[in-house]
């Protein structure tokens, strides 16, 4: 209601339609409009509301009847070299996307909470490479367990049984999912050949506390708000650090993040919803410098 550049509608290119209903309190404002192109309509629907909706099927079949027939493509969901494989585990399916190779394998889990790790985004590895998409991210079903690292485990080790078992493995984990790794690394034994940590969160009590009391509130909002407040978290988490509270100090001194890289990973979050708390709380963790420092 505040955008006033109602000139605008007047460079659109692409065919549009401007229905207004006779009753609605807007009515008055199509007055208002510039000169349109010809490729834009405004019309006036003085039926109720089951009219405006027959008005827009018929503009909508107009439209399609002209534009003929499509034939849509799943290209971009494949990746030379890569195969997209979904598994069955005891905490649902999981999705992940496999590279083959030769000799060990690599398994990169990505950040809990943000959109899993794109073949694009990995170097070349003449390993086996296995991308995990974790419970309730990406392409993995949604659970009714809890998210919480218990499930998690479940997932990574079926993942290391299906698909890589008897490789020498390498473990990549981002941000918080270097908490997994422990837990991980104990159950898979000597087929672990090495740990590689990504920007690990390395928290003390007061640290974990101030994240999980800045995280936004799920509970879906009407007016959409549970939207607005976890993109605004989630941008702000790559401005300042989430573990501290705002202030001069907290800043991160970079550049904001790709709108794009904010926009995904607010999808996960709004899938999560309410075991978006359960999710971080096993992922906020202390003392994990220390049992890292202690592996053997």
């Amino acid at each position: 209601f505040a955008y006033t550049q109602r000139q605008r509608v007047a460079e659109l290119r692409c065919p549009a339609w401007l229905v207004y209903r006779s009753t609605d309190v807007l009515l008055p404002h199509h007055e208002r409009l510039p000169a349109l192109p010809d490729n834009v309509a405004c019309v006036i629907e003085h039926e109720d509301v089951d009219g405006l909706h027959r008005r827009m099927d018929a503009i909508l079949a107009q439209t399609t009847d002209v534009l003929g027939a499509c034939t849509a493509t799943l290209a971009a969901r494949q990746v030379e070299g890569w195969q997209r494989r979904i598994l069955a585990t005891a905490v649902g399916e999981i999705a992940v996307w496999l590279c083959p190779g030769e000799g060990g394998a690599v398994l990169q889990v990505h950040a809990p909470g943000q959109h899993p790790l794109q073949p694009d985004q990995v170097a070349a590895d003449a390993r086996t490479t296995v991308l995990v998409e974790l419970p309730g991210h990406g392409a993995s079903s949604e659970v009714s367990a809890v998210p919480d690292a218990a499930t998690m485990q479940a997932a990574l080790q079926a993942i290391c049984t299906q698909l890589l078992a008897g490789k020498p493995l390498e473990i990549h984990a981002h941000e918080g999912a270097c908490s997994y790794v422990l837990a991980l690394v104990a159950a898979l034994g000597t087929q672990v050949s090495g740990v590689v940590l990504h920007r690990p969160w390395l928290l003390d009590a007061a640290e974990c506390q101030t994240f999980l009391q800045q995280l936004p509130d799920p509970q879906v909002h009407r007016a959409g708000g549970h939207m607005a407040e976890a993109w605004q978290w989630e941008r702000e988490r790559h401005l300042l650090w989430p573990w501290l509270a705002p202030s001069m100090e907290a800043r991160r001194r970079v550049a904001g993040p790709p709108t794009a890289q904010v926009h995904a990973n607010v999808i996960e979050l709004l899938r999560l919803g309410r075991q978006l708390h359960a999710l971080f709380a096993d992922v906020a963790v202390t003392g994990l410098a220390e049992a890292v420092a202690a592996m053997p």
